[in-house]
């Protein structure tokens, strides 16, 4: 309706093109009108991207002009004619990006990235030979000509593989509209409104990280991470080495979230996303050994980053006092992936938990123990790392959450030999501070350790009281506790093996 930025849509006090509000109704009750709010919204995103002849643009734009609005001046990228050409399909393409998917548990990418728009636009023939044309886009899609005839390149794919672990069948159909969407997205989730100018310079971005993942570099892309058990003061944000905590944005909430309405916090961070190879569209002609080597990469790619998630929701649990634990539970992330259509999405099962307020000194502290836990984490105390925000976050059985913490326990003290009192022993030296009360609480942690000894050989489940309850909240308790001491404090015993480090605790003084 050509509402100014910001601006009222009142309807009273404006001349308002009685055929165009007449066209939004009819939308308004297709989306609403039968239920289905799947082909509804599939319908209303054809009608809005639909080309209109008069009016040399989508009905969309049609409908902005009709009342009184103009189209968006093109900026000119020199003599890139596929920024060019995207450029303007994405003024046609534009307003549709407005219109929110139906509801979902996943999330909804799908029905936003959808390439209608792009299949019926007059200029996709010019928009598929520039890009065949371009030198660095032209590996992508090695067995077609840019001169080929139109039916050959709308028919091309081939097979990629990709570190952000979408590998498999591309065609410059999806990958158009992909990379519109894709910046869509970035532009929203930088905090910008969704204008055609910021979709257009977002756009030369997410094409220029294409043309970089064509040459064979890895590229670090926008991601975010939805989490429950945690909230952070209105306006307010956690600024750590290599991502930020902060509140959930609309897009993330309208858009890329599965069960959007259970996230507290969002973890922004990026990823590293590379393009392995390119070859024909047949599994079949890549050798086993050569497909395993790329999907091994794959997983350590997710590996590293799943750790240093991790070390990022580890250094709030740390910041944990008595029995509030301020562990976060994942829910949903999103990878802004120009080679994927709709980007990556994941949703984790599971209900939301307690969620808890985090304090301006809370997230002080959690900025400095970051800073130490990114500088001195071993990698022998990942299994410690990944157990205790388990234990803390994810198990709903306390049976569950009780063997994790031990097993983080066991992490930083286990041995081979008498492993109940190296670990227990190796525990109550750490974190208790006075000598006299370390011997009780040694015997405290044993008889933790005899009740998780049971369990993982054979005894029943624990019963569900109060004894049981806080054996689990003890052991995540000490958990916590002696991580921290291992940073903080003791962080000469870092480097050394877990039996290793029992000895030398044990034995010193």
């Amino acid at each position: 309706m050509a509402t100014p930025e910001g601006g009222s849509v009142n309807l009273e006090a404006r001349n308002v093109n009685l055929d165009v509000l007449n066209e939004l109704f009819q939308i308004a009750v297709g989306l609403h009108g039968n239920g289905d709010r799947v082909s509804g919204t599939m319908q209303a995103n054809s009608y809005l991207v639909g080309y209109s002849e008069e009016y040399q643009t989508s009905r969309a734009n049609a409908m902005r002009m009709r009342n009184g609005g103009d189209l968006p001046e093109i900026p000119s990228a020199g003599s890139d004619d596929f920024v060019n050409c995207m450029r303007l399909i994405a003024r046609d393409l534009w307003p549709s990006y407005f219109l929110l998917p139906p509801p979902s548990e996943g999330a909804r990418t799908f029905y936003t990235a959808a390439p209608v728009g792009v299949i019926q636009h007059p200029r996709l023939e010019a928009t598929y030979r520039a890009l065949l044309s371009d030198a660095r886009l032209a590996k992508l899609f090695p067995d077609v000509a840019a001169d080929a005839p139109m039916e050959e390149i709308s028919r091309c794919d081939s097979i990629w593989y990709v570190s952000g672990g979408i590998s498999g069948t591309k065609d410059p159909l999806s990958l158009l509209s992909g990379l519109m969407f894709d910046a869509s997205v970035r532009a929203r989730l930088g905090g910008e409104h969704l204008t055609f100018e910021s979709l257009s310079r977002h756009l030369e971005e997410s094409i220029d990280t294409l043309r970089r993942l064509a040459d064979g570099e890895s590229v670090r892309v926008p991601t975010i991470v939805g989490f429950s058990g945690a909230r952070l003061p209105v306006g307010a944000s956690v600024e750590l080495g290599d991502g930020t905590f902060r509140s959930m944005r609309p897009v993330e909430r309208d858009l890329l979230f599965g069960a959007g309405k259970d996230v507290t916090l969002v973890y922004e961070t990026s990823f590293p996303l590379s393009i392995y190879a390119i070859t024909e569209n047949d599994f079949r002609a890549v050798p086993e050994a050569t497909s395993q080597k790329w999907h091994a990469a794959t997983r350590e790619a997710h590996r590293s980053f799943n750790a240093d998630i991790d070390k990022a929701r580890l250094s709030l649990l740390l910041c944990s006092e008595g029995e509030n634990f301020l562990a976060t539970r994942e829910h949903s992330r999103f990878f802004s992936d120009p080679t994927s259509l709709g980007g990556i999405s994941a949703v984790e099962s599971g209900s939301p938990i307690v969620c808890h307020d985090v304090s301006f000194e809370i997230i002080s502290e959690a900025v400095q123990l970051h800073r130490i836990v990114r500088n001195v984490h071993p990698d022998s105390l990942d299994i410690a790392m990944r157990r205790v925000l388990l234990a803390a976050s994810s198990r709903d059985e306390v049976a569950d959450s009780l063997i994790d913490a031990l097993v983080a326990w066991e992490n930083m003290f286990g041995t081979s030999q008498e492993t109940t009192f190296r670990v227990t022993a190796s525990l109550a030296k750490l974190v208790e501070s006075d000598q006299a009360a370390r011997r009780e609480f040694q015997k405290v942690l044993s008889k933790i350790y005899s009740t998780r000894s049971k369990l993982v050989h054979g005894a029943k489940e624990l019963p569900l009281d109060d004894a049981s309850y806080k054996q689990r909240v003890k052991a995540i308790r000490v958990a916590i506790d002696g991580l921290r001491s291992l940073y903080v404090d003791r962080n000469d015993l870092l480097g050394l093996k877990s039996e290793e480090r029992s000895m030398r605790l044990l034995l010193e003084g």
